[in-house]
């Protein structure tokens, strides 16, 4: 059961109470000793904001292993992020943007990915065949990015400029892990349709904008992560840089995203207290490398931005935890997220989580960008979750 509750914005147009059902149901099976699936599902209706209701595929897959070699076919989710915060590696899946910007939901990606493993290294080439939507709050959502305008289905555009009509385009990459004593790193290479910086068409009827449009460019990126350990201390960074094509479209005029490279880093110091629990700081900051101030700030809401963060462990029979972090525009003043929650488990079937966020981004030209479309949309969140 997930509630959450919105400092009033006095617009009749949006919702500032949710009261919503949250559902994920996971089948792992395994037979013959190298063929398994794995199956998960997760489902949300909301009683007062029907646009929030969906239903994800996070994986529905098959695997086969065979010695060094495994191959899978199906919807799968990936994690490359090394940060807590930022994530300019982690690209591969399409998000619902309906919950928190710094780590928003995934779905899953419809691939044939095949993998060699060896001691210490593992090698991952994978085909994309599909194409999958990210999910964009609607105009009734406190976290919509439209300007309070309803936000029509998002499109991909080919490099002719055409809208690309059903689901399917070829999309590939590639990828190297390898395992130190104390580090792990890895590389990739994806030639893809983006999924995390659309270019926002307004929809017109004469002069006067009744929506917005959001299109995906194709994309190439080379990228990475490390996460390495010293003594107390864990060094985390991610790197990638993206090109893509200027295009032309017959329709739409030129469209182009600049070239960019999107660099983030982070340290986490943590200790032990003779209690048993354990405490740990966070600290992490992403930076967008190319274009111009301006340019920086519609291409990614945390452009230049600094996280400080804290989380305390109980490290008891309730697994209770509390975490809290602030992240910081170094870049445009007065931009701020904070964040500050708590969790226990109520039982072993039952947990609980509660916190607070708050959104602080003044509007600073004519046209709001980044936080500033959601300045203000400070929330109180509680969700009651039940496992079987």
């Amino acid at each position: 059961l997930e509630t959450r509750a919105f400092e009033d914005d006095n617009k009749g147009t949006t919702k500032d109470n949710n009261l919503s059902l949250f559902t994920r149901l996971k089948v792992r099976t395994k037979h013959h000793k190298k063929w398994g699936e794995t199956i998960r599902v997760i489902a949300r209706a909301d009683k007062y904001d029907p646009s929030r209701s969906v239903f994800i595929i996070e994986e529905a897959y098959t695997k086969y292993s065979s010695g060094n070699f495994e191959f899978s076919a199906g919807s799968q989710m990936f994690n490359w992020s090394a940060t807590e915060a930022f994530h300019p590696a982690d690209v591969i899946n399409s998000r619902n943007f309906d919950s928190n910007l710094e780590n928003a939901e995934k779905i899953g990606e419809p691939m044939l990915l095949g993998t060699y493993i060896g001691e210490e290294s593992k090698y991952s080439v994978f085909f994309m065949p599909m194409l999958t939507k990210p999910i964009l709050p609607q105009y009734t959502n406190r976290l919509n990015l439209s300007a309070g305008l309803p936000m029509a289905e998002p499109e991909f555009i080919d490099k002719s400029g055409k809208v690309i009509e059903g689901e399917y385009a070829n999309q590939f990459g590639v990828r190297f892990e390898h395992s130190f004593d104390d580090a792990d790193i890895s590389l990739h290479y994806i030639n893809h349709y983006d999924r995390t910086t659309p270019i926002a068409i307004p929809v017109l009827v004469g002069v006067t904008p009744t929506g917005i449009l959001p299109l995906y460019l194709p994309v190439q990126q080379v990228g990475g992560s490390l996460q390495m350990v010293s003594g107390s201390w864990l060094i985390k960074s991610e790197l990638a840089q993206r090109m893509f094509s200027k295009i032309t479209s017959p329709t739409l005029g030129v469209l182009e995203i600049p070239n960019h490279l999107m660099f983030a880093f982070g340290l986490e110091y943590g200790w032990s207290t003779k209690s048993g629990s354990e405490s740990t700081w966070v600290l992490e900051g992403q930076s967008l490398f190319g274009p111009d101030e301006d340019e920086r700030a519609q291409i990614s809401i945390f452009q230049r931005d600094l996280l400080l963060g804290y989380r305390y462990a109980f490290n008891d029979v309730r697994g209770q935890e509390l975490f809290a972090s602030i992240i910081y525009d170094i870049e445009r003043s007065s931009e701020m997220l904070l964040n500050i929650n708590y969790q226990r488990r109520l039982s072993s079937r039952w947990k609980l989580k509660a916190g607070y966020r708050m959104i602080d981004a003044k509007q600073k030209k004519a046209l709001p960008v980044g936080l500033e479309l959601i300045d203000g949309a400070n929330q109180f969140y509680f969700d009651l979750t039940r496992y079987f």
